[in-house]
């Protein structure tokens, strides 16, 4: 009976055990299988607006509400012992019986979200904010795939010329000369960000909300502080009650060093642009918008929409080689050979270049796109050209996703197989 009893402890102990085995690694398996499944659910959402947006069809966003998961681990043991003394036999004769079960069962449930909110649909269509750029930048993003993704145009004001000249980003639609000098500025910017010579930081711009003559009372500078406001004195002696507005703005170190020296040793660069650049940079070249409420004066970077950024990029492989045959001098011969591409290739020749295998891949009317990379044996800023702009595109549609806590009641979608 004591063995029997033995026996019945260590077969509860083993279920036990298993349970609780089975219990977390259901759940890794689980965490590590949702977490694959959006990683590839969002990544060919975003392949297939850029697709869509390619051929100019319109884009459409669902996101991911909450994700529940239920789990049910359930364990059973049984057993008997049976002591029996036949009438032939003065020995008794034991028998055992058991019986273990595990069971367990796992109920998730998601919701899917259509992105129609009015404010998700202003930070689509309105320029993205100077301190996405400026984190970015910090972060040692390069600053050439920031300018060429995010940045709608430059504005500058050049010594000995009127008005303010305009290096669009905008391949295809604009003058290939412009855009020839705006993927040179990229370059530069690049290299002197390298080397250590380019810096971006942040410049107050104090926006005035109202103005009073009467000096503020300690209540008023609380009340403004915990708002985040402060009061400046203007030069007519009123109080303004302003809100810090800072301007990311880029500045050289040290001049440049001898970057612009040994950057003039490549013909490729316009003639003037170099020393043009070093001077605008001294000057102090600021991130906007064109919803600024006091736009700088001087020379300034104006962002894009996040719309406008995923358009851009979609049909750039299109109209960068619409570029480089309208203009007379080939922009494969004015652009240094790290600008010389499109930002994002798409669509692939079935050539003799091998491929890496694609993070994404889809056919859409009739076309095959792809986020890939010809293999390449070098590890620099080329080898993943694609991969990275892709990947910072992603990071930017983190910008504009939803708060899916502002849904109390969100639309759930059932996915039915098709007939």
């Amino acid at each position: 009976m004591k063995q029997a009893k033995k026996y019945l402890r260590l077969a509860f102990l083993v279920s036990t055990l298993a349970v609780q085995g089975c219990g977390s690694f259901r759940y890794r398996a689980d965490a590590n299988g949702f977490n694959n499944a959006y990683a590839d659910s969002a990544n060919h959402q975003l392949l297939t607006n850029l697709a869509r947006l390619d051929q100019h069809d319109p884009i459409y966003v669902l996101t991911f509400g909450q994700i529940s998961v239920q789990y049910n681990v359930t364990s059973s043991i049984s057993g008997g012992v049976n002591n029996t003394v036949p009438n032939t036999r003065h020995v008794p004769i034991v028998t055992e019986t058991g019986s273990l079960g595990l069971g367990g069962s796992t109920t998730p449930s998601w919701t899917f979200i259509p992105v129609t909110d009015d404010k998700v649909a202003q930070l689509l269509l309105l320029p993205m904010q100077a301190k996405v750029f400026y984190s970015l930048f910090q972060q040692g993003w390069p600053v050439d795939q920031l300018l060429r993704v995010m940045v709608q145009r430059l504005e500058v004001r050049l010594p000995g010329r009127s008005g303010i000249t305009t290096y669009p980003n905008d391949p295809g639609r604009c003058d290939p000369e412009q855009y020839a000098a705006f993927l040179q500025i990229c370059a530069v910017a690049r290299d002197l960000q390298k080397y250590g010579y380019l810096k971006l930081r942040d410049t107050d711009n104090f926006v005035v909300l109202s103005s009073t003559s009467e000096a503020p009372k300690p209540a008023d500078l609380v009340t403004a502080a915990e708002k985040d406001l402060v009061f400046r004195k203007n030069d007519s002696g009123e109080w303004d009650l302003c809100r810090n507005e800072p301007v990311p703005t880029f500045y050289l170190v040290d001049g440049g060093g001898e970057r612009f020296d040994i950057l003039e040793e490549d013909s490729s660069f316009e003639d003037g642009l170099l020393e043009r650049m070093r001077g605008l940079l001294e000057q102090g070249f600021s991130v906007q918008s064109d919803v600024v409420v006091k736009p700088e004066n001087g020379p300034r970077i104006v962002l894009r929409s996040f719309v406008n950024a995923l358009a851009s990029v979609a049909q750039e492989q299109t109209n960068y080689n619409a570029a480089i045959t309208a203009s007379e001098r080939r922009l494969s011969d004015s652009v240094t050979k790290d600008e010389r591409r499109p930002i994002l290739q798409l669509r692939w020749d079935n050539g003799e270049e091998k491929l890496l295998a694609p993070l994404a891949a889809l056919d859409y009317h009739g076309q095959r796109y792809q986020i890939t990379d010809p293999v390449s044996s070098q590890s620099d800023q080329a080898a993943s050209w694609n991969r990275d702009v892709f990947r910072l595109l992603v990071a930017l549609a983190a910008q504009t996703s939803i708060d899916t806590s502002k849904y109390p009641l969100p639309t759930n979608l059932q996915v039915l197989p098709s007939p």
